[in-house]
C-alpha cells in the first residue's frame, strides 16, 4: 500500500509550493531534515517534481539488492541523488511538476496521508489537520 504525500515548502503569502511523493511518504521525514536544511534544497525537490520516495544511500543499496535477488525490472525507475539521499521516480513522474495550493486547508483536502513543509527554515509534519 503506498503512502502519498505533499513535500514542499510555505511562500511568505501562505501559498504551499509541493510536489506529490506517491510510494513511500512516511519514512522520508529523516531524509528530508538531514540533506534538506533549506529554501534551496527544497527547491531542488521541487525542481525534480512528482516522485516515488526519497532513499538514504543504505536503503537505495538495500532496494537495488532486493530488486537483483526478487529479479524485479527496475528499468522504468530514475535516481537522482542529493546530499546522501536519492530521490526516485517512476518514469511516469517524469516531467510532472510541483503544484501550487492556495493554502495549509488546500493541502489538506489532497488525496494524501501526510505533508512535509519546510517553513520558518524548518520541516513540518501535517497529518489530519495536525502540525507535528
Amino acid at each position: 500500500m503506498s503512502t502519498r504525500a505533499i513535500v514542499g515548502y510555505k511562500r511568505t503569502d501562505e501559498t504551499i509550493v509541493g510536489a506529490w511523493c506517491w510510494n513511500d511518504g512516511y519514512d522520508i521525514k529523516n531524509d528530508l531534515k538531514r540533506d534538506f536544511k533549506s529554501l534551496l534544497d527544497v527547491e531542488f525537490i521541487l525542481e525534480v517534481g512528482m516522485f516515488s520516495t526519497i532513499y538514504s544511500k543504505k536503503e537505495y543499496e538495500d532496494f537495488i539488492e532486493w530488486s537483483k535477488a526478487e529479479n524485479i525490472d527496475i528499468s522504468d525507475k530514475t535516481f537522482t541523488s542529493y546530499g546522501k539521499s536519492i530521490i526516485m521516480q517512476d518514469k511516469h513522474h517524469i516531467g510532472r511538476k510541483p503544484v501550487e495550493y492556495k493554502d495549509m486547508k488546500d493541502v489538506l483536502e489532497q488525496d494524501i496521508n501526510v505533508a512535509y513543509i519546510f517553513e520558518e527554515g524548518e520541516w513540518k509534519s501535517y497529518m489530519n489537520n495536525e502540525t507535528r
